[in-house]
């Protein structure tokens, strides 16, 4: 291995962290590997917003991404960086920062509203590479290089970098941390075995699960029979996290909207589907579908006429589902009976996109069960949520892949109570009756109208629980008691949350990030 690569491995500081990790694990007995899949580094970082100059391996630093998009993301860590290299190195450090230009859907506005983004001069990528290069003929020297979307950045990029990395000797070395979006892209397979062997790389996930996922698949990759992979330590290569949450507290519609939500009186009435109009992704189909018999039963409980073609009713406050992003409409397979009940929003500038997230009562994941969100995708949808303080539905599956949320930020169901039967649940303020007919019947599939149900509703009185008794495919108390206990919490706790309460998770995830950061530059 290389002078440079052991420069990066074994530096003082690692080998200060290495001895605590011992000394801790020898008092608390028995560990095994295999049930930390991230190493947990946070304790060792500085708590202040400053690093001494003595502990920091990098201050000349450059940030780019090829891809069109993802701003919210890369220009997130850069500003938090930033922060700390500001006082750490007041005037004597080197940040410089590409992106796609101009930034699309008018994300400027976004990054001038003091929102936790970089701030500063931002060049177009289309001159990186060239940059980059003459970095290193002018003496100016990068040590780390940040490509935010590694998915994309790294085939256009890579064997350039590569190339560049090369030719220069150990002292003058570079090292690159890679931003995963989604573990699932072939580019780790082609790119990642040749920068590992140089120990010259790390990465870091945009959420928790997308950093263990994609450790899993490294552990994977270096125990294949290949030799390309299992000689390149794919082991060793740091996995890393961090939130991208922006602060949209300067935002001109934030007071307006959190007064407006604290005052309002209202039942649920808008919630929120966001993202990419893709059955992969979400699971618009069967959840339109429930949407549409669970109007069949009651309409006047979703604020309609009780007869075809349902029409608003204003005194019921009409429910209104909003699907906000782009692609084919046809791919959402709205049925026509509900059509008019949907609002379609697509090709939203940012500013108003985040505007329009806020004053949402609920976001629905509708996260397709069988697809990537749980496992190796960030959604954007979860921290858009997150940033404009509207509560997101979310059951076991999507808290314990999302790490970072908590009970200000979500509205938990069980998820033998599907989406819209929750959303009825917290619009009526009802339990729903089992459909079984009998503790020892549970209901046929296609199976007609039943007369005879198990009734253990709990009823609560927000202006809509005198509706008619309703039923939900789910198994009766006596069979299920921690599924009727988990949806009397959830109706108990009700779908509004403190706008405080939200503001304070989410200092606790941006703490977090800066410690991230305060690692990065530390090369730990």
């Amino acid at each position: 291995m290389s002078h440079y690569a052991h420069s990066r491995r074994l530096f003082v500081p690692f080998i200060a962290v290495s001895l605590i990790s011992i000394f801790l694990l020898l008092l608390n007995g028995l560990h095994s590997e295999f049930n930390i899949p991230l190493p947990d580094l946070h304790q060792y970082s500085l708590t202040s917003s400053s690093l001494s100059a003595s502990h920091v391996v990098h201050n000349r630093i450059y940030f780019s991404s090829s891809f069109g998009a993802h701003y919210d993301v890369y220009l997130a860590l850069a500003g938090s960086v930033q922060r700390i290299l500001k006082t750490t190195y007041p005037n004597d450090y080197v940040l410089k920062v590409y992106v796609s230009l101009p930034m699309r859907y008018e994300f400027q506005e976004i990054v001038d509203r003091g929102t936790g983004l970089y701030q500063g001069n931002m060049t177009s990528n289309g001159l990186f590479l060239d940059d980059f290069r003459r970095a290193y003929e002018t003496g100016e020297d990068p040590t780390l290089l940040v490509l935010g979307t590694c998915e994309v950045d790294m085939p256009d990029w890579g064997n350039t970098l590569l190339e560049l990395w090369d030719s220069l000797p150990d002292h003058r070395k570079f090292y690159v941390v890679c931003g995963i979006h989604n573990i699932g892209q072939t580019w780790t397979d082609e790119h990642l075995a040749d920068w590992s062997k140089r120990g010259a790389i790390r990465t870091y996930g945009i959420s928790e699960h997308v950093a263990k996922g994609y450790r899993g698949k490294l552990l994977t990759m270096a125990d294949s029979p290949e030799e390309k992979y299992y000689t390149a330590d794919l082991e060793h290569v740091r996995t890393d996290y961090f939130v991208p949450i922006l602060n949209l507290k300067n935002m001109p519609w934030r007071s307006s909207v959190g007064q407006a939500k604290k005052a309002s009186k209202k039942p649920l009435t808008d919630v929120v589907i966001q993202g990419n109009f893709e059955q992969e992704r979400r699971d618009y189909a069967e959840f339109f579908k429930e949407f549409e018999a669970s109007i069949h039963q009651d309409p006047e409980a979703w604020g309609y006429t009780k007869t075809l073609p349902w029409e608003p009713v204003p005194s019921l406050n009409p429910f209104t589902i909003h699907l906000m992003g782009n692609g084919k409409e046809d791919e959402l397979d709205i049925p026509n009976n509900v059509r008019p009940l949907i609002k379609i929003w697509k090709d939203v500038d940012y500013p108003k996109y985040y505007e329009m997230i806020a004053k949402m009562d609920i976001l629905v994941p509708n996260f397709n069960a069988h697809g990537g969100y749980y496992v190796g995708q960030a959604s954007s949808s979860v921290v858009m949520a997150v940033e404009c303080n509207t509560p997101i539905l979310a059951n076991h599956r999507l808290r314990a892949a999302y790490t970072y949320l908590s009970d200000a930020l979500t509205i938990e169901r069980p998820s033998a109570l599907r989406e819209i039967d929750a959303l009825k649940v917290l619009r009526t303020g009802t339990l729903p009756a089992s459909n079984w007919t009998s503790l020892d019947a549970p209901p046929k599939a296609n199976m007609g109208p039943i007369n005879n149900i198990l009734d253990d509703g709990l009823i609560l009185d927000n202006g809509l629980s005198n509706r008619v008794r309703w039923t939900a495919n789910i198994p009766p108390r006596e069979r299920a008691p921690e599924l009727w206990d988990d949806m009397e919490i959830m109706l108990k706790s009700g779908w509004r949350r403190s706008d405080k309460d939200m503001e304070r998770a989410k200092q606790s995830i941006w703490t977090k990030n800066d410690e991230f950061s305060k690692r990065l530059l530390q090369g730990i």
